[in-house]
């Protein structure tokens, strides 16, 4: 979405989006060796971290947009700070049980 506004108003986007940091960090996506470390806590602490860290960016990427009267690429910023806000949530929401299957693993 975001990548469209910066074309349509004649800049460049890199070719390292977020959804592939998103791949790499996701507290979800884990092997079984990492089971007995608490790396999959820290991963999802991680992840957590880096879905605020991105509303908030897109949150002054909003406000950039809005004072350059670009309403329309306010609106798409805006768009994306939601979904990381629910991104956050629910990560917050499963750390519980993360943090609850490692300390258990660890009592093995």
């Amino acid at each position: 979405m975001i990548k469209g506004e910066v074309e349509r108003l004649g800049g460049q986007t890199i070719a390292f989006e977020s959804k592939e940091l998103l791949d790499m960090t996701s507290p979800f996506q884990y092997t079984a060796e990492n089971l007995d470390r608490d790396r999959v806590v820290k991963n999802a602490i991680t992840q957590h971290a880096f879905e605020h860290f991105n509303h908030a960016a897109y949150a002054a990427l909003a406000e950039a947009a809005r004072y350059y009267n670009e309403p329309e690429t306010a609106q798409v910023c805006e768009a994306i700070m939601s979904q990381d806000m629910e991104m956050a949530e629910m990560v917050e929401s499963k750390l519980p049980e993360i943090v609850k299957q490692f300390l258990s693993s660890q009592q093995r």
